[in-house]
């Protein structure tokens, strides 16, 4: 029988706060209703994360962490544009999965430059090699801000009230014509 790890009283908090989060939005996410989450005087999460930023911070990290090792959990492959669309593919399952967090995400972005680098890394790299392989029909900068645009506009319908199978379905059709506009056909 495996033994289970205690959770730290930091991890704790975090779960609270992330559920919190999913649930109630950032706005839920309250130093009170963490605390009260998981019995602990408002001094505990204190002193673990100075204050209720510096536990939307860590929330942020951790969440940041996840949809990093997610969308670079798929191997790369020798065609770069089907890698792009699998990135696509797991940014936009990551979103729907994660609304909330995905919100506090983009909110956060214009605060922290680094944490939309971070996000577009892959990205990025998979258009620098369609560039390298001549089938870029723009500069990568372009084509960096226009699939940002549209994945923008793609997850703003979840606040709408459009469903996951919809946005999906819209996303990829979508990006299927921003991709055309895009990408040149390979070469033989």
């Amino acid at each position: 029988m495996k033994a289970s790890k205690k959770l730290t009283t930091e991890e704790v908090l975090l779960r609270a706060a992330e559920a919190l989060l999913e649930r109630e939005g950032p706005d839920g996410v309250t130093t009170r209703a963490v605390c009260g989450a998981v019995n602990v005087k408002a001094p505990t999460l204190y002193h673990h994360f100075g204050d209720k930023n510096g536990l939307l911070d860590a929330v942020l990290a951790k969440g940041l962490d996840a949809f990093l090792k997610r969308k670079q959990a798929s191997p790369e492959t020798a065609d770069a544009l089907k890698d792009l669309i699998s990135g696509w593919e797991s940014f936009i399952g990551f979103a729907l999965e994660r609304p909330q967090l995905f919100r506090l995400m983009v909110r956060r972005f214009g605060e922290n430059p680094t944490i939309l680098a971070a996000a577009m890394a892959t990205t990025d790299a998979r258009l620098a090699r369609l560039a390298a392989e001549g089938r870029l029909a723009t500069d990568v900068e372009f084509a960096r801000r226009s699939l940002l645009a549209l994945s923008n506009g793609v997850t703003a319908l979840w606040a709408q009230g459009v469903s996951k199978t919809e946005i999906k379905a819209v996303g990829r059709f979508l990006l299927d014509a921003t991709l055309s506009a895009l990408v040149r056909a390979k070469r033989l």
